[in-house]
């Protein structure tokens, strides 16, 4: 059996939670008022609970779901009952069986849930084939990544005009925010820089933090100042990404090194505005 490096098993254990979050984005397309821009299907994490938690139904009672990343158990629960649900050997079809049935314990009526989500995530599927949990060690890793880039950028944004909490959306499995830094008259933002933590994609084979300037109608200029952390693309995005990698491994330092990353960049952008 091929052993994993601490790359391949942080990654797979992203994948797992980046699965199990979609069950709360079913939940919230199903039960929370909808929205144009699918933020209803967002998810807040708590770092003292180590949960991630989807938004609160409309209607009497409230009922929100949520993913505990320790031992990858999902929730539902009331102001007064919780109720947990293990994902291991459990199929996604049981899964969205036990939210029905849940559901209609704590509301007192019949449910269904909506499976069409309102934004394109391929790999997902609602099968029988039973979740196999990986590493718990990483699940919780991977926890505390999401608290330390959640507290600097509530840091960093408290002074700033942004988007409100800072949030996970389930698609992409980013969690991020927006400093606003120009609105047209209809008080619609069109100029804004973005921060965040996101998982592997084209941008990187590893997960990273990253700076996206955004602004219709003009780019950055091409001579831009060197950088402490990361490095500038264009790709995709035009802003800066860091390796979770280049960040020191002891939690005090990395925060802190975390934090130099995003505020640097925040103001070098700034600064070719």
């Amino acid at each position: 059996m091929k052993i994993k490096t601490d790359k391949e098993a942080l990654a797979e254990s992203i994948d797992y939670l980046h699965h199990l979050s979609q069950f709360l984005g079913i939940f919230g397309h199903t039960m929370v008022p909808e929205q144009a821009d699918t933020s209803h299907t967002n998810m807040e994490w708590n770092d003292k609970e180590g949960r991630l938690y989807g938004q609160w139904s409309g209607g009497t009672p409230k009922i929100r779901m949520f993913l505990q990343f320790k031992d990858a158990l999902l929730g539902m629960q009331t102001e007064q009952k919780t109720v947990l649900q293990p994902s291991e050997s459990w199929s996604p079809k049981e899964i969205i069986q036990w939210m029905e049935s849940r559901l209609a314990f704590l509301s007192n009526q019949p449910a269904k849930m909506k499976l069409d989500l309102p934004y394109d995530f391929k790999d997902f599927e609602v099968n029988d084939q039973p979740y196999i949990i990986p590493d718990n060690k990483y699940l919780c890793h991977w926890g505390r990544m999401l608290g330390q880039f959640q507290h600097v950028i509530d840091q960093l944004t408290k002074n700033e005009e942004h988007t409100g909490a800072t949030r996970v959306w389930p698609h992409h499995f980013d969690l991020g925010n927006l400093i606003i830094l120009s609105k047209n008259e209809q008080g619609e933002a069109t100029e804004t820089i973005g921060l965040g933590l996101a998982i592997p994609d084209h941008l990187s084979r590893e997960p990273y933090g990253y700076i996206n300037y955004f602004n219709k109608e003009k780019k950055l200029p091409t001579d831009r100042p060197s950088l402490v952390y990361g490095h500038w693309v264009d790709n995709g995005m035009q802003g800066i990404i860091c390796p979770i990698t280049e960040f020191h491994e002891d939690t005090i330092e990395q925060e802190k090194e975390i934090k130099k990353f995003l505020s640097e960049g925040i103001e070098a952008i700034k600064s070719m505005r």
